[in-house]
């Protein structure tokens, strides 16, 4: 038995959810737990390929179920805000880091923990608003869920 569209993009939505703690788990709380223990400094932990394919994935993975359900679904519009102000933070801290323009560990701290929860948050809002439109859906609606 193969998952069809709607298990998929619930997967979907449970995979942007778990990248996003994996992200939080590499950028916020090892490095905090490595730099206590004083067993490891922050640039060994810290590798730049691992945030680039956790960007990557979060991205895929949120682009390819918000937008099918903002536009064949529940139409709200805050998933997809929320996703894109995650996005666009992360991206921001990326290039800062990259560049070493500005870079700053507190703001490092802040632009992540507040990216990684909007991105998490835009996930577990996608599933609440789909969830609460197939309670609410008759059999009257020509969209698959």
């Amino acid at each position: 038995m193969g998952l069809n569209k709607k298990h998929m993009k619930e997967k979907f939505d449970v995979g942007g959810i778990f990248a996003s703690l994996i992200c939080l788990i590499h950028c916020i709380a090892f490095p905090l737990l490595a730099n206590t223990a004083m067993f490891f400094s922050v640039k060994l932990i810290h590798n730049i390929w691992i945030d680039i394919v956790l960007l990557f994935v979060s991205a895929y993975l949120g682009i390819g179920v918000l937008i099918p359900s903002y536009k064949n679904i529940h139409h709200k519009i805050l998933p997809l805000g929320l996703f894109l102000i995650g996005i666009v933070l992360l991206s921001l801290k990326q290039i800062a880091e990259l560049t070493s323009y500005a870079y700053n560990i507190k703001l490092y701290y802040v632009f992540t923990t507040i990216a990684l929860c909007s991105i998490i948050a835009s996930h577990v809002l996608n599933i609440w608003y789909r969830q609460q439109h197939k309670q609410q859906c008759s059999s009257s609606c020509t969209h698959q869920l």
